[in-house]
C-alpha cells in the first residue's frame, strides 16, 4: 500500500499523544480546577470575552468575504470565475430545448457567420462568456453548441441509452 504508515511513525504519534495529554492536563485542566485561580464569575467573563472575540472575527470575515487576501492572487482569480456566469445561459438553454438543430444555437458577438464554435457539455458553458468577450473585442462571433450531459464524443451516448447524445453529436459533426 502506497500510504502505509510505518511502525516508527505510529510509536512517534503515541508518544506525542501522551506528551500532549500531560501538557493539557498540567497547564489547562489543573489550573481550571483550582477554585482560587478561577471563580465562576471569572470563568463567565472569560467565556463572554472569548465568545465576543469569535463573533467579531466572524462578522469581520463575513463583511470582508472571508479575508480573500490570505490567498495567492492565482486562487483569487480562480474564485472570481464563479461570478463569471453567462448572462444568456437561460435564454440559450430554452433555445436549445426548443430546437435541437445546431444552426439554431446561440451566437455571441458578430452573428453573421461566426468564425468560432464552442462544443461541449454544461462544463464548456463556463467558457462561453470569457471567450465571447475576447472575440467581440476583435469583432468576431462565437457559436455555442452545448448540450448538458452530452460530452462531445462521437458515438457516445450518456443519457441512459436514449440515443439523444449520439444523435445530437452526429448533428453537430455534420453541421461543422
Amino acid at each position: 500500500m502506497q500510504n502505509e504508515v510505518s511502525e516508527v511513525v505510529y510509536l512517534a504519534l503515541i508518544a506525542l499523544t501522551f506528551g500532549l495529554s500531560y501538557f493539557t492536563w498540567r497547564y489547562i485542566e489543573q489550573p481550571f480546577r483550582n477554585k482560587t485561580l478561577f471563580t465562576r464569575k471569572t470563568l463567565f467573563w472569560l467565556a463572554l470575552i472569548i465568545s465576543t472575540m469569535f463573533i467579531i472575527t466572524g462578522k469581520v470575515g463575513r463583511l470582508s468575504n472571508g479575508f480573500p487576501e490570505r490567498f495567492p492572487q492565482e486562487v483569487r482569480d480562480m474564485v472570481a470565475w464563479t461570478n463569471n456566469k453567462n448572462l444568456r445561459s437561460e435564454e440559450c438553454r430554452i433555445k436549445r430545448k426548443e430546437s435541437k438543430e445546431p444552426e439554431n444555437s446561440c451566437v455571441y458577438g458578430q452573428s453573421q457567420r461566426p468564425k468560432f464554435t464552442i462544443i461541449g457539455d454544461s462544463h464548456a458553458m463556463t467558457l462561453t462568456k470569457p471567450l465571447s468577450q475576447l472575440l467581440s473585442q476583435k469583432d468576431l462571433g462565437l457559436r455555442e453548441l452545448i448540450e448538458s450531459g452530452c460530452p462531445p464524443i462521437v458515438g457516445y451516448d450518456s443519457k441512459v441509452g436514449s440515443g439523444f447524445c449520439f444523435k445530437y453529436n452526429n448533428k453537430v459533426q455534420k453541421y461543422l
